[in-house]
């Protein structure tokens, strides 16, 4: 009888995680938004340190799933494995919610350019670029690539901001980064593109 009741109360908690799973998956967990005039930009254009991109974000269920953030590069159309850099955290013992600064860009040194990827409650450790870029005359450009706030569900995708040269030094402006399509494009038309992206996961691949 004890092992009935054990088998019976096993399959009510697995069938209640499933459906616990399933509404947060069906739940906005992060929201987004850009923050192009932050001090922490202009602080880090004056000591010319390199190029920042900041944005406000919150995270919902932090102590239930990680926040995968990373730069994917392609270079003449192919990707370019490993990816560039990455950051992971999340499991927060104490905290539901998380919410502040997200930060992306590049710190320019003596020995290349760094991806630096992290938020104000966890910064990565900057990683020197694996990817040769251009020459300083080639057309070249940063952009952000949501303009208002955006919100997202778990395990969904959200490309933050993209970074492009060309050797033809003609620059198109105005793309849709959420657009499949559109970046397919991006992809075949210049040489070098680097995509940073980010998303709420319940495991860590």
């Amino acid at each position: 009888m004890k092992v009935i009741k054990c088998i019976f109360l096993v399959g009510i908690l697995t069938l209640l995680s499933a459906c616990n799973m399933e509404a947060m998956s069906d739940a906005e967990v992060l929201t987004i938004t850009p923050d192009s005039k932050s001090s922490t930009i202009e602080t880090f254009e004056m000591l010319n340190l390199g190029t920042l991109l900041d944005f406000e974000y919150k995270w919902e269920q932090a102590d239930k799933t990680y926040l995968h953030i990373w730069a994917e590069g392609y270079q003449n159309g192919e990707l370019v494995k490993p990816k560039l850099a990455e950051h992971i955290y999340g499991l927060h013992p104490t905290e539901e919610g998380e919410e502040g600064s997200l930060r992306l860009g590049f710190i320019e040194t003596n020995e290349g350019p760094f991806v630096v990827l992290g938020t104000t409650n966890s910064i990565g450790t900057p990683q020197k670029l694996n990817l040769e870029l251009l020459e300083e005359q080639v057309g070249r450009t940063w952009d952000y690539a949501i303009h208002e706030k955006v919100s997202a569900n778990l395990n969904e995708t959200i490309i933050l901001a993209g970074y492009r040269e060309t050797s033809e030094n003609i620059l198109k402006s105005g793309y849709d980064y959420q657009d499949e399509e559109e970046v397919q494009s991006m992809i075949n038309k210049y040489d070098n593109l680097i995509l940073f992206k980010i998303k709420v996961v319940e495991d860590i691949e």
